[in-house]
């Protein structure tokens, strides 16, 4: 069996995931720039290609990109799911990840514990469900998919003012509760996890520099592996606080867990 290793770099990880494949008994596990990698369409041919490198002549996949590339990675997933190549992130999942509104829609709907939040697209369709939630909360406005603002909010009646103040035109607002607690970060991988725990001022993380290791409790890592499994990723991180996901990314710092754990993820 053969497999491709997309990144757009190749790193100390890239070199051990390829030698990890090599003594699982990959004939060849190849990496591919993702900067040289291309979609061509051909009449009713489309194929992935890196040079004269064919993607079509892998069984598997492995993509180690970065979510801000989700309009060069969706279509190269739907192209892959069309050849029946194996990959570890299925179709969407990229889109899934890139905007927080939608991700929190498919984590509630996929039976995940979430934080308890309100999503709307303009402030006035929000004022009426504010009293309902428990305060502090975390305020975030989005401009051109982009997040603008991210702060703590202490009560019901410094939101309303915060809203009034609000004088452009936003692309959506979320409101949630603030759980104080640290993240804890877990390395889903199939159906291991593993985890470091960060700490959060509730709207900021610490550098990954201060993570410190943990032991995930078996709710922890059932919880991460299914917050992985609706987001459709089988390689992922899966930030938890208080036993609620509050995000989940399609990406893996490899380096990072290794050098906290003192384990071989690849």
């Amino acid at each position: 069996m053969d497999i491709a290793i997309i990144s757009r770099k190749k790193t100390r990880s890239v070199t051990k995931l390829q030698e990890a494949f090599k003594k699982r008994g990959f004939e060849k596990a190849t990496f591919m720039n993702a900067k040289s990698v291309t979609l061509v369409s051909k009449g009713k041919k489309t194929f992935i290609a890196e040079g004269k490198k064919d993607v079509s002549e892998y069984e598997a996949v492995l993509l180690l990109l970065d979510p801000s590339l989700t309009n060069f990675v969706e279509p190269v997933l739907d192209e892959l799911e069309s050849q029946d190549i194996f990959v570890n992130v299925k179709p969407g999942a990229y889109y899934t990840a890139q905007n927080e509104f939608l991700q929190f829609s498919e984590l509630a709907i996929g039976g995940c514990k979430t934080t308890p939040s309100l999503c709307a697209s303009n402030v006035e369709s929000l004022k009426g469900h504010l009293a309902s939630m428990t305060y502090p909360v975390i305020f975030k406005s989005y401009m051109n998919g982009k997040k603008n603002q991210a702060i703590i909010v202490e009560s019901h009646r410094s939101l309303l003012s915060l809203l009034s103040s609000i004088k452009v035109g936003v692309d959506g607002i979320i409101v949630k509760e603030f759980q104080e607690a640290d993240v804890l970060e877990c390395a889903v991988i199939g159906e291991k996890v593993f985890g470091v725990r960060r700490r959060w001022n509730g709207t900021e993380l610490t550098s990954s520099s201060k993570a410190r290791p943990i032991i995930l409790s078996d709710a922890e890592k059932e919880q991460a592996k299914l917050a992985a499994r609706v987001c459709g990723c089988q390689i992922a991180t899966v930030k938890i606080a208080k036993g609620l996901v509050n995000r989940v990314l399609p990406t893996l710092d490899f380096a990072m867990f290794r050098s906290k754990l003192g384990i071989d993820l690849e």
